[in-house]
């Protein structure tokens, strides 16, 4: 956390007290587990989860349940949800936009940061934020997702959420060359396609826009997501405070 920002680098001292003083550590990335085990030996790592469930259901609804502000986007659209933030490569999409004229670019979430460099490209598109429980609908639309992350020292801390959301609706998925992603690959078996600069990247959204998934990739992806639950991580968590307790 203490590195997320110059204002959050102040709480350092008080963050590395805190995590000394406490009984269990619950961490989300391999990078804190390293800094956390610097000041206590009980830490472990959950990385963020799903709610399964939500997918499922959108998954069961399509296509009778199709947002407004979408239906009508030109496919195919390669999609991001979150926050529109200054840790997003600004230049990487504009460049696979580019090289891309025919793929939609659609970013579903608020506008935290200014994007007028992208906003001028007319094949990318920005819907706003919306209700967590709309998410899935409009992920449903997506024909590739995307995580395009800036390379930086808080983004070697980061395990994106929308991972695990973008694999329960069973798309593929193309980012950075985060770390969390590398090890979330060595895991799984390479089921993200990691564009390690703008032209890979735009490569690896070509190959899978040319190569449409077989219902056996699409199953693998939504099982890899329903080992990351929600439900499962704080089953688990439970355990360990329990265990903590007695």
């Amino acid at each position: 956390f203490a590195i997320s920002s110059p204002k959050a680098y102040k709480v350092r001292p008080t963050e590395q007290k805190l995590i000394e003083q406490s009984d269990l550590v619950f961490v989300t990335a391999q990078k804190l587990f390293d800094y956390c085990s610097q000041y206590n030996n009980k830490i472990y790592s959950f990385p963020f989860g799903v709610n399964l469930e939500n997918y499922e259901r959108a998954r069961s609804t399509e296509p009778t349940t199709v947002p407004e502000d979408i239906k009508d986007i030109e496919s195919p659209i390669i999609g991001y949800i979150g926050g529109i933030h200054r840790w997003i490569d600004q230049d990487l999409i504009k460049i696979a936009a580019e090289t891309h004229p025919n793929y939609s670019f659609v970013f579903v979430g608020p506008l935290q940061t200014d994007v007028s460099k992208l906003s001028q490209l007319k094949n990318v598109r920005f819907l706003g934020h919306k209700e967590h429980k709309e998410l899935p609908y409009y992920l449903n639309q997506f024909t590739a997702a995307i995580i395009p992350y800036l390379l930086t020292e808080y983004t070697k801390n980061v395990y994106p959420t929308k991972l695990n959301e973008y694999l329960a609706m069973g798309k593929p998925v193309v980012s950075t060359d985060l770390a969390e992603i590398r090890a979330f690959n060595t895991k799984y078996g390479d089921i993200v396609s990691i564009g390690k600069d703008p032209i890979e990247f735009a490569k690896c959204l070509e190959s899978i826009i040319k190569k449409e998934s077989d219902e056996q990739t699409v199953e693998r992806r939504i099982q890899v997501a329903s080992d990351n639950t929600w439900k499962n991580k704080i089953e688990q968590m439970s355990e360990l405070i329990e265990e903590e307790i007695e």
